[in-house]
């Protein structure tokens, strides 16, 4: 039966801790409260952007003011979804973009349930067992057995009771993390996301590196040089210059606090697609891209105009900027913005073929999952079965990397090769401790979900910004339905 890296992790975790897998819990206020306004109190309102970020705060201002509200979402490309992206190599359904989510993500969780989305499982194919090895650029550092009984004891034999120290790293900061939830859900707000940490008391680790957090904590070297930094160069192509809240949420996605992974059946777009398609108040305009955006004062009103390329104008009492500003070349005249985070490239490749084990030398086992350490000879960030040809009968491997990968690479570590799709994308910001964060909300009426990517970037991170920016544009409204 095939054993994910995931469940092998967990294995290895409640060997080490009295603590089994835990359920996610039951979070209170989730769902927005329906907003009493009159039938003439009504707010147009633009959104940038269709990704995860615009597409959860529309799903949360529809759940309180549907009524009110005239939404029209600017999407630059022919598709919504952003940095979630789906294609098919082989009959095989891939996520290019963002692919896992936990079941701990409770805003992702309510639009899945509210839209009646399947989940399944995030990887396809059927077969040998899945193991897991860490590869040092000559030699396997790790590679796990495909007996899970085995595997605890190798994870145990190289890295000790360092892992279970790791984990009570990552749920000590499992609850500061959840009472955000609480506060939204009782309908505080944050202009920034740097008042939003503070509250939870987490700003400070969003202020360090992992390598200087994780030594201060005695954590071994060799399990953060080579775990630590494995998981986050997957999930972040980035090493532990990473701040330490990221690394943190990374490694509780991967398992260090018990869960789920799954991802949605059909591609996650289906989320987004099911928030702005087929609603009355909602306005997609695709293929439109947003040049400059305005503020004007109509009848002693404030206002927003915003401009696209192709000549287009259209008015808003409310704005969300939805997408990155840093890469999104519009233009604020009346604001002076932080827009120059730099954003970490990343290449993805899907392979339909097999792992020709001989690139890797020796090896004792046939890993499914490759991962790598920090070493800038190595030509790759991981390999992992991501999905299933069933045209070709071949699975489907995902291949990161931080630079282009040629043909000879993927004739040396492939072979019975059917199909390859690249993706190259500005995937998330470089998250290295930043001191100087853009704000959620830029002036009255004004906010900035992407604000949020200075700390960290999730899609469930996006989500609770969503639901932050919510929260201020419902106190924006009630506010001026007082004074009208």
């Amino acid at each position: 039966m095939k054993r994910p890296f995931l469940f092998i992790l967990l294995m290895v975790l409640v060997s080490c801790s009295n603590d089994s897998p835990k359920e996610p819990k039951k979070i209170a206020g989730v769902k927005l409260a329906p907003l009493q306004l009159t039938s003439e109190q009504n707010f147009k309102i633009g959104v940038i952007g269709s990704g995860i970020g615009g597409a959860s705060y529309v799903h949360f201002l529809n759940q309180a003011a549907a009524a009110n509200c005239q939404i029209t979402v600017y999407e630059k490309e022919n598709r919504v979804g952003g940095r979630v992206k789906k294609d098919r190599l082989g009959g095989g359904l891939i996520e290019q973009g963002a692919t896992l989510i936990h079941s701990s993500n409770y805003y992702l969780r309510d639009i899945i349930a509210t839209h009646q989305l399947e989940k399944t499982k995030p990887h396809g194919g059927e077969g040998e067992a899945e193991t897991l090895a860490i590869w040092d650029g000559t030699d396997f550092r790790l590679n796990t057995s495909s007996n899970s009984f085995t595997s605890t004891m190798q994870m145990l034999w190289a890295y000790g009771m360092s892992l279970s120290d790791l984990s009570d790293l990552v749920k000590s900061m499992i609850p500061k993390w959840e009472s955000v939830y609480a506060n939204l859900g009782e309908g505080k707000t944050y202009d920034s996301p740097e008042s939003l940490f503070k509250a939870i008391d987490l700003y400070d680790l969003t202020q360090q590196t992992s390598y200087d957090y994780f030594k201060k904590e005695g954590i071994k070297d060799d399990l953060v040089y080579e775990f630590v930094d494995c998981i986050s160069r997957v999930n972040y192509h980035q090493d532990g210059n990473i701040n330490a809240f990221t690394d943190l949420v990374s490694l509780a996605g991967a398992g260090l606090d018990g869960g789920e992974l799954y991802s949605v059946k059909g591609g996650n777009d289906q989320m987004i697609e099911a928030v702005l398609s087929n609603k009355s108040n909602v306005n997609l305009r695709l293929n439109q891209t947003v040049t400059t955006l305005n503020n004007l004062s109509i009848d002693g009103q404030a206002k927003y105009e915003v401009l696209t390329a192709n000549g287009q104008r259209d008015t808003f009492d409310i704005v969300v900027v939805a997408c990155p500003l840093d890469l999104a070349n519009i233009s604020l005249p009346n604001y002076e913005l932080k827009m120059d985070r730099e954003y970490q490239t990343v290449h993805a490749n899907f392979i339909a073929g097999a792992i020709d084990y001989s690139y890797f030398n020796k090896v004792d086992n046939n890993p499914q999952t490759i991962f790598t350490v920090e070493n800038e000879a190595i030509p790759f960030v991981s390999i992992a079965k991501t999905a299933y040809a069933t045209e070709w009968d071949l699975p489907i491997y995902k291949v990161f990397s931080r630079q282009p990968l040629d043909d000879t690479f993927f004739n040396q570590a492939f072979k019975n090769r059917k199909g390859r799709i690249h993706q190259e994308w500005k995937a998330y910001t470089v998250l290295s401790p930043m001191k100087e964060w853009p704000p959620f909300k830029i002036d009255e009426g004004l906010f900035y979900i992407n604000a949020m990517e200075s700390a960290v970037s999730t899609m469930e991170t996006e989500a609770i910004a969503a639901r932050n920016i919510a929260n201020l544009t419902l106190n924006f409204m009630k506010g001026k339905a007082l004074k009208d």
